[in-house]
């Protein structure tokens, strides 16, 4: 009896073992953490703000006291964000375009000069996504994705660095959890966020001698609509001569999309993490908020950070094989 009390005593001193574990990223990254400037005024520019993650935290940081500049992609998109909101600037704006992008600037500028307002943001949310396999897919589909989600962000940012560099402001990038973990059907679209996570890597790196801080918000599943416009992307590739070697993946994607938006977050938890990383002190470096099917985004992430490939492969494919309720 004296042996188990004392395997018991053990056993409770042990248990806050794990959690302490599980904190050591956290407290190493606050101690490697670097402050930069606070501007509680100033001017926050927002790619793909038509809907969803973009409009949500235009309409935040405009209520947070930023004088906002959201990118949309129709003059109708401008009138309906207007109507909403009068206090926003919306910019008819698509990120494809180089004479769009200047054009932006230009009214930027503009109105830096008018208001004595810094540019202290841009946050590069303008995105496009679709699932299908990579056999199944197109080089144009791929190229056009690519375009948008890379080249886009790239573009606008490099169009607003010196602006940036001057007031000291800050980058954020809008990425996704599946540059973290990818699953099937998701080569265009995790590799176009693999690749803008590490650009953004590259970025911090070079910016840091102007104390520009450079941040990444790596959402799950956010309810924006985003599942219910692709629908039917998946059927479309039934016409490939290979489209019945992917029938799993053809037959049941829609509805899985759609499942997964079902238990979605509101837009509310991309926009914390973006005020965060344009106003605190201490911006961290990445975001993951969200979940993906009711489960955090944050416990994949972890997965992401701790499996080797093949177990992570095992992990995601028999979370990504479930029957859809």
């Amino acid at each position: 009896m004296a042996r188990a009390r004392a395997w018991a005593r053990v056993a409770l001193m042990l248990l806050p073992l794990p959690a302490l574990v599980l904190h050591i990223p956290l407290w190493i990254e606050q101690l490697s953490s670097i402050e930069y400037p606070i501007h509680p005024r100033g001017i926050v520019v927002i790619t793909g703000a038509s809907s969803g993650i973009g409009r949500h935290a235009a309409l935040a940081l405009d209520l947070g006291g930023m004088t906002v500049f959201a990118a949309v992609r129709s003059h109708e998109a401008a009138a309906a964000l207007l109507a909403e909101r009068p206090s926003v600037r919306a910019l008819v704006w698509d990120v494809t375009s180089q004479e769009h992008t200047e054009a932006a600037v230009d009214a930027v500028r503009a109105a830096m000069s008018a208001e004595g307002l810094p540019l202290v943001g841009l946050v590069n949310n303008a995105g496009v996504s679709h699932r299908l396999p990579l056999e199944l897919d197109t080089d144009e589909a791929m190229r056009a994705l690519y375009e948008v989600n890379v080249f886009g962000a790239v573009r606008a940012t490099r169009a607003f660095l010196p602006l940036l560099r001057e007031s000291r402001g800050r980058v954020v990038f809008v990425s996704s959890l599946a540059a973290l973990l990818p699953h099937p059907g998701a080569a265009a679209y995790s590799g176009s966020k693999a690749a803008i996570e590490l650009t953004a890597d590259v970025l911090r790196l070079e910016l840091e001698p102007w104390r520009v801080s450079v941040s990444v918000v790596e959402p799950g599943y956010v309810r924006t609509g985003i599942a219910a416009k692709q629908v039917g992307a998946a059927a479309r590739a039934r016409t490939h001569p290979f489209a019945e070697l992917y029938s799993d993946f053809v037959g049941s994607q829609d509805a899985r999309r759609l499942q997964m938006e079902g238990k979605a977050d509101s837009p509310l938890v991309t926009s914390s993490a973006i005020a965060h990383a344009l106003a605190a002190p201490r911006p961290r470096t990445r975001y993951v908020v969200a979940n993906v099917n009711g489960v955090p985004a944050w416990a994949y992430g972890w997965l992401a950070w701790l499996l080797p490939d093949r177990l992570q492969d095992r992990v995601v494919l028999r979370a990504w094989r479930q029957p859809v309720v």
